[in-house]
């Protein structure tokens, strides 16, 4: 009873897309395109891209498109919040399948200037609901973003790795040896910021760099990738 007359004064909100459904049991826009999202939510599905060399294993929920798209969107950038702890819930899920040792748990970071503008970097969201929830402590100073640098999604497709050069740090190198880390990420499209931050984290000797990200872009076809390189050239 008490649950119905909160839902009627704070309205139950789809934890995938955002959208208020009330006292539905499910979101009719999100629930008949559940199935066809999943990646990793009953089963981890390894992401496999040929750039991710300093990753050693990179797992996400959802496949972006639909109302994952959606809700991503609305979580980084219409003021949708309350997303970053329903989908930490599910990445929380989706490491503890995987049932494997983690010393830290870092996030893809983000510069103090583009975080004031923002008002948040989801990656740390998402980190810092995950570490309470496995249990294993975040390190907020394991990766500094330094240098601002152009939005990955608006970089040419070539371009996006020379985008990151020289834009992050480890200001505390002696304290990364031998460790297996967790590094958190929203959304993972060409691979470029996790393989960056697992270089950095690798160069100073980390034992296993180990990504999860709440959606990723599915690898595009071998022709798609010819049709995008033939525009390119255009």
């Amino acid at each position: 009873m008490l649950s119905s007359v909160f839902n009627l004064f704070v309205p139950k909100r789809c934890d995938i897309c955002g959208k208020v459904i009330g006292f539905l049991p499910c979101c009719d826009v999100c629930s008949p395109h559940i199935d066809k999202l999943t990646l990793g939510v009953t089963k981890p599905q390894k992401i496999k891209l040929k750039n991710l060399v300093f990753v050693d294993d990179i797992f996400s929920c959802f496949s972006y498109k639909h109302c994952v798209k959606t809700g991503v969107l609305r979580m980084k950038f219409g003021g949708y919040r309350f997303l970053s702890k329903c989908y930490a819930k599910h990445m929380s899920q989706l490491i503890l399948q995987l049932d494997r040792h983690f010393d830290v748990v870092v996030f893809v970071p983000m510069t103090k200037k583009k975080q004031k503008a923002r008002k948040a970097n989801p990656a740390f969201v998402l980190a810092k609901y995950i570490s309470k929830t496995i249990d294993v402590p975040l390190r907020e100073d394991f990766l500094i973003k330094i240098i601002d640098t152009k939005e990955q999604h608006l970089t040419e497709y070539k371009l996006r790795a020379c985008n990151l050069l020289g834009c992050m740090k480890v200001p505390n190198p002696d304290q990364v040896a031998g460790l297996d880390i967790l590094l958190i990420d929203d959304i993972i499209t060409t691979g470029h910021t996790v393989n960056t931050c697992a270089k950095l984290l690798k160069v100073f000797d980390a034992k296993t760099v180990t990504a999860i990200t709440f959606a990723a872009v599915e690898p595009p076809s071998k022709s798609s990738y010819e049709s995008r390189f033939k525009n390119d050239a255009k």
